[in-house]
């Protein structure tokens, strides 16, 4: 059974998806932030070809999505970052009213920018039922430290539980560190040249919306018992306060299905 992952009082809670099979989403959204590098390290054939792939990507996932996931919805957040981020919009946006602006690379790397302006968008969002796709593009020298930055980002639920995806841009990047940034079953997608960015980007986008509407169903979160491994429904449909029912109810969930699934 398809599932999809709802956020309940921010945490995840696995319940079945309201569509039976693939390429039938009508009202499924799937929010997509992009994490672009613009550091002075991009410079030249670098960034020239990020900003290449992010003119053609609107059109590219349109027709991807219209072939493979008819009636999905994706919005999208751009945000750029040296050792300062900026986000493109006030907040996500449809592929159709997408309409990249050209980076300029200059100045240096930090980690801990881009993913405090991410922590900060995905908390903003009031209700969202699939798991966030983020992909991370850049060359992974920091001039701050990787680690505390994506420690600092995974305390927020919905980063730890979305599907995180990275491009290594260059022969020279520092694989390790984006290696550390993705959620599992993701693999480190690498271009070693400009032209592999499109291929890699348009990859990792893809694989991470087809991950985003089937996540794994055995998931685990703060506050809630630990029972062996048992899945989350099973954890919580034995449990729930008056109130999480409502909510549940609220987002279109059935408490009675999370038992059925369990």
């Amino acid at each position: 059974m398809t599932h999809q992952l709802t956020f309940l009082n921010d945490q995840p809670v696995v319940a079945p998806a309201k569509c039976s099979r693939l390429g039938s989403f009508a009202k499924q959204v799937v929010m997509l932030y992009l994490l672009l590098d613009k550091s002075g390290s991009m410079a030249g054939p670098k960034i020239t070809q990020l900003n290449y792939v992010m003119g053609e990507l609107p059109a590219i996932l349109l027709n991807r999505l219209q072939t493979t996931l008819a009636g999905l919805t994706v919005q999208v957040q751009v945000i750029s970052f040296t050792h300062t981020a900026t986000a493109a919009f006030p907040e996500p946006i449809s592929l159709e009213q997408w309409h990249h602006a050209p980076l300029v690379a200059d100045g240096g790397t930090s980690f801990i920018a881009p993913f405090d302006e991410l922590d900060s968008q995905l908390r903003s969002l009031r209700n969202m039922t699939l798991a966030p796709c983020i992909i991370l593009a850049s060359d992974g020298h920091s001039h701050d430290c990787p680690q505390t930055a994506l420690r600092r980002l995974l305390a927020n639920p919905r980063a730890k539980h979305g599907v995180r995806s990275a491009v290594a841009i260059g022969n020279d990047a520092d694989r390790a560190t984006l290696t550390q940034f993705l959620s599992e079953g993701q693999p480190l997608r690498e271009a070693d040249n400009p032209e592999d960015i499109a291929d890699a980007i348009v990859k990792a986008t893809m694989a991470s919306i087809q991950q985003s509407i089937t996540p794994a169903t055995r998931l685990t979160a703060p506050g809630l018992p630990a029972t062996g491994g048992a899945s989350l429904p099973s954890i919580i449909a034995g449990g729930l306060s008056p109130q999480d029912v409502q909510a549940l109810r609220d987002a279109g969930i059935d408490p009675g299905e999370l038992r059925e699934s369990a």
